[in-house]
């Protein structure tokens, strides 16, 4: 049976995790939510934080400003970069009768740059590749040290994570 997948949401918290443990279970296939046509724009968190930052460091204007990459994949492409990511050699069973969601999520952000020079800096395979590389050396292996409540005891770090724009 494959890993079951839900929304889009966490497809950068679930993804590379089942991708790693399907491959290591030797799973034929993982399955994907929809039909992988919306697409989505990420922002790496310390671009994310670096955004935020400026912006409270300079900008004093009523009007709102997006901090984000600019740049949108289609969740397609995003599976496949990350099946290449985390090596893994199974089928993609896309499930058409779930939801895509939204068609496209892509920021303007225009106004961060023009108003306190806010652009993203990392690109999205960069990115993956540090959260995975994260997930493989720093994830919970049988017989280590565990909290009562099953809860892992090490922390995720700030450059192991994507923000959904």
């Amino acid at each position: 049976v494959g890993a079951e997948l839900g929304r889009v949401r966490l497809v950068l918290r679930l993804l590379p995790a089942a991708r790693i443990e399907a491959r290591e279970a030797g799973e034929a296939y993982i399955q994907a939510w929809g039909t992988g046509n919306a697409s989505r724009e990420f922002l790496y968190v310390t671009d994310c934080a670096e955004g935020v930052v400026r912006a409270a460091a300079t900008y004093d204007e009523s009007e709102p400003v997006n901090i984000g990459s600019g740049s949108e994949i289609q969740i397609r492409d995003l599976v496949q970069l990350i099946a290449r990511l985390t090596r893994f050699e199974g089928e993609i069973s896309w499930q058409h009768d779930k939801p895509d969601g939204q068609p496209r999520r892509r920021l303007d952000v225009s106004r961060a740059f023009e108003k306190f020079g806010f652009r993203s800096r990392m690109q999205l395979e960069e990115g993956l590749r540090r959260t995975v590389e994260w997930y493989e050396s720093n994830r919970l292996k049988v017989g280590e040290s565990e909290t009562p409540n099953n809860y892992t005891t090490r922390s995720t770090p700030s450059h192991a994570a994507f923000n959904e724009s």
